[in-house]
């Protein structure tokens, strides 16, 4: 870290905002500002004890944490003007399983921040990137039909202990339209690809330059196994950069809540199946984004 350099701390815990404002004042950083947006005056009180505790700040440094939402910050808020070096932690709640919305949200705070000049355009940003990564996965017959509606009976009409359940079943065969968070590891499942890159949000560069590639574009990953494909898989791959290429921190890990996306009808595939995912930020409802699946 370079001296004299000014550091902003986004998206972090309280327990990370003090460290990483510890480590960076002792690194070398002369300004650090620590944006906490969560209530209640913990990420205050707990700069303020590391800060005796560490007998800190050092000479000619200094460090603040605002309590304040990101939309609501002003260059004037920040330490030494413009940051140079812009460090978040988006994925500290990933056991929540919103991967993707994590990694959108810290995207567009940031170009924000860069087009109001609070970060540098060319900025050193931590993470520089975040991959989407994905695969087709089988799923337990009765978890799938667990959210399959209920079957028609006598008369054409669904029903539970004879009351009529038609009104209610209408909305049980829309879970294929909007991504469901579970604890996989409790469920039975068999992934049948391998992970593949669905797109990649770059965080470092101009507000002209930063994008998120992949963006309404066609990926396929080949079938390695038979069985019937019924849902979509899908995590974040964070890249940190260090002294020599990146660190990786991903929330594949199956103990975390995972992100799926059931298909409409599970298919039957084999060998050498073709799985085409379309990821696209366009939208025709108010969702984030939307998928589109297909099997050849």
């Amino acid at each position: 870290m370079q001296p004299f350099c000014h550091l902003l701390i986004l998206f972090t815990n309280e327990s990370l905002c003090t460290s990483s404002l510890i480590a960076a004042v002792c690194s070398g950083a002369k300004k650090v500002t620590s944006i906490e947006s969560s209530s209640g005056s913990l990420p205050l009180y707990s700069a303020t004890v590391s800060q005796l505790a560490n007998r800190l700040p050092v000479s000619d440094a200094e460090y603040i944490v605002l309590n304040a939402h990101f939309e609501s910050i002003l260059l004037e808020h920040i330490l030494g003007g413009p940051a140079q070096i812009a460090c978040s932690e988006p994925y500290y709640e990933v056991l929540e399983g919103w991967h993707l919305q994590e990694a959108l949200n810290y995207f567009y705070i940031l170009r924000s921040m860069k087009l109001r000049g609070i970060v540098c355009n060319n900025a050193f940003c931590i993470p520089s990137s975040a991959r989407l990564v994905g695969c087709a996965i089988e799923l337990d017959e009765f978890f799938i039909n667990s959210y399959s509606g209920i079957e028609k009976g006598v008369k054409n009409i669904r029903t539970i202990l004879d009351f009529n359940h038609d009104v209610v079943d209408a909305h049980c065969n829309r879970f294929h339209e909007y991504d469901m968070n579970y604890p996989l590891w409790q469920f039975k499942h068999r992934k049948l690809t391998e992970p593949f890159e669905i797109a990649r949000i770059l965080y470092e560069g101009s507000v002209e330059t930063m994008m998120i590639e992949g963006d309404g574009v066609w990926k396929s990953c080949t079938f390695g196994k038979v069985g019937k494909c019924a849902a979509f898989l899908y995590w974040i791959d964070y890249h940190l950069p260090v002294q020599q290429g990146f660190q990786i921190i991903s929330t594949k890990d199956e103990y975390h809540f995972q992100s799926i996306r059931l298909l409409k009808t599970p298919v039957v595939v084999a060998n050498h199946t073709t799985f085409f995912v379309q990821f696209n930020l366009s939208s025709d409802d108010d969702s984030d984004y939307n998928w589109s699946f297909r099997i050849e």
